[in-house]
């Protein structure tokens, strides 16, 4: 039998993603004849590579695959969205673009979560959302267009206000006196007490993970890469050459696994974990079955056999 190739599997699943759409990982895997999990393994590889891309809605708790063209047939998945979610979900597709401090707090809360389908920008110092089928353009002209009918508005407001406090009399502030009232409300803002900014070095995690090998006599030959998230070092420990891959953060999960594995096969080294948590229940189940693996090979129909004979 023919041991199966990663290349073939990873175009079995595009295929069918292409035929079913947006798609669940148990959907893909029985589709390929493949186990769950190492369907997931193809295709957190093939989103790492940017075929697939991952939705942020989840569906009994599992994100959908789909290909970059297939984005707006997510829409046909809005049904596991929660109630508010829903109702944002709506309002936005109703009006294609919506400003946010005009939207119930529970609704601004709720298009931040529907990262697939409300996508957000600034016009001047006023955050607004857009329908994700809606062109960013057009949304962006459009929101000039209120901002400016709305200044015309409140210029009109301004002027007839005037008018109205001189018919009734209103004493106004004179331009001397308007002088001294900034003049003390600066004076004032410069006497508050600032709080001091604090900038987190992106050097932090790597000093404290420096501080780690050296209390356990890990001598490091060379950093790789690192910021506040994640260093990567090439190491010496009991007398091995490894790649230390280190992680600041309290649960390592399966992508985190494939990580340091494709960072390690990419120098041609064994590696270690670092971590300030645990692995999570699927890394977990992803090591021991790696652990128990002999092999995968592929089963050949009866048509193949035929062919390949002389």
């Amino acid at each position: 039998m023919a041991q199966m190739n990663g290349k073939e599997v990873k175009e079995q699943i595009k295929r069918t993603i292409s035929i079913r759409g947006p798609s669940l990982p148990v959907h893909i895997a029985k589709a390929i004849s493949m186990s769950s999990l190492f369907a997931s393994a193809f295709l957190s590889e093939l989103s790492s590579e940017g075929i697939v891309k991952i939705s942020h809605m989840k569906v009994g708790g599992s994100p959908l695959y789909f290909l970059p063209d297939q984005q707006e047939k997510l829409v046909n998945f809005t049904k596991f969205l929660s109630p508010k979610e829903r109702e944002a979900f709506e309002v936005l597709k109703l009006k294609g673009i919506l400003e946010d401090e005009k939207q119930h707090p529970a609704i601004r809360v709720a298009l931040r979560d529907l990262k697939d389908f409300a996508f957000a920008f600034k016009k001047g110092d006023k955050l607004f959302w857009r329908y994700f089928l809606s062109n960013e353009e057009e949304a962006k002209n459009l929101c000039v267009e209120k901002i400016e009918i709305k200044q015309e508005e409140r210029v009109t407001e301004k002027i007839e206000g005037e008018k109205v406090e001189e018919k009734q009399g209103i004493e106004k502030i004179t331009p001397e006196e308007n002088k001294e009232i900034i003049s003390e409300q600066i004076i004032q803002s410069q006497t508050k007490p600032r709080k001091p900014k604090t900038k987190k070095s992106r050097e932090d995690f790597l000093n404290e993970i420096k501080s780690l090998f050296a209390q356990k006599r890990i001598e490091i030959e060379k950093i790789e890469s690192f910021d506040n998230k994640h260093v990567f070092a090439r190491v010496k420990m009991n007398n091995n050459i490894l790649l230390a891959v280190a992680y600041n953060k309290k649960k390592i999960d399966h992508d985190d696994l494939i990580r340091a594995y494709k960072k390690s096969a990419a120098l041609g080294m064994n590696y270690c974990i670092f971590s300030k948590g645990e692995l999570n229940k699927k890394a977990k189940e992803t090591i021991e079955a790696y652990k128990k693996l002999s092999g995968v090979e592929k089963i050949s129909s009866p048509d193949e056999n035929l062919k390949n004979q002389p």
